[in-house]
Order: structure tokens, then sequence, then C-alpha cells
């Protein structure tokens, strides 16, 4: 019952998600390795301002070069350590996406048969509404061979209280 198109549908929101979820992260750790030159607000002793703001920027350009080029080095120790624990974020952060990506699309594919159930469900519902309405004609639709062979296939009903597609108790 699943279909390829409604599968590539949900492959492709989920490989959007990650690399969007990717540049997010990578914003998200530049932002990090920028926040380490911030000055100390809680700090009693006078800070180089144009220091840190020269070292934050320093070190974000850093990050970003050691992003593209793992190979890159600097002498500050200070800035490659922030840079490196920055980047050791992104990864952890990384990882967490996909596993939470992997996790929520194997649940929207099994999902996708409960969704064809609420349909012939609903089928089914309107047929039941269209016996109990004695004020409209209702023939071509009680006539109906499709609906009837729905209503009397056993596995489909089964199949429907399985899933708790009805529209019953919606």
């Amino acid at each position: 019952m699943l279909t390829r198109h409604t599968l590539r549908i949900k492959i492709m929101q989920n490989v959007f998600a990650f690399e969007q979820c990717k540049e997010a992260d990578f914003e998200l750790a530049k932002d990090w390795v920028g926040d380490h030159f911030l000055p100390d607000l809680n700090s009693m002793e006078v800070q180089d301002k144009e220091g840190l703001k020269k070292q934050r920027k320093q070190a974000i350009q850093f990050f970003e070069k050691k992003f593209r080029s793992p190979e890159a080095s600097l002498e500050d120790d200070k800035i490659t350590k922030a840079v490196k624990d920055g980047l050791a974020m992104y990864e952890k952060q990384v990882k967490k996406d996909h596993q939470h990506l992997k996790t929520n699309l194997v649940s929207e594919v099994s999902r996708i048969s409960n969704w064809y159930y609420s349909v012939y469900a609903l089928w089914l519902s309107f047929y039941d509404l269209a016996k109990e309405d004695t004020k409209s004609n209702h023939t071509n639709w009680l006539g109906n061979q499709v609906v009837k062979a729905l209503q009397a296939n056993d596995e489909l009903q089964k199949a429907i209280l399985q899933f708790d597609a009805g529209w019953g108790t919606r």
C-alpha cells in the first residue's frame, strides 16, 4: 500500500531538514566560539575590549577555516581550544540531529499505511451516513460497488480497528 512517491517525498523532506540542521548547527557552533571572547561582565578586572574583539574575529575566521580544512593551525592556544571545542559541539549536535531525523522518518513511514486506512474508513463512514440519512436521495452512493466491496471486506475492517483509523471515534 505504500507508494514510492510518498516515500520519496518523506525522504526528501528529511534530507532537506538534515541540511538545514547542519547549517543551523554550524551557525550555533560559530556563535559559541565567538562567545568565548566576549567581555566577562561578572569580572571585577578591567578587560581589553578591543583585544577581545580582535580575538573573537580571529577565532570565528579560524573556526570557518578549520571547518573547511581540518589541517589548518594557529599559534594562539586559547583560540585553538575554543575552535576545537566548537567543532566537537558541532559534530555532536549533527549526530544528535541525524538520529532524531532517522527516528522521525521511521515513524512517519509507519504512519503512511494508517493514512490509507483512514481514507477507506472515511468512505465507509460516508456510506453509513448515507444509509441513515432519509431526507436526501443517496442512491448513487449506496449503489456504489467499490464502497460495497470495502464494506464487505473483513480484513479491511480488522485493519481499520487495528490501526484505530475509524472516523466514528473522532
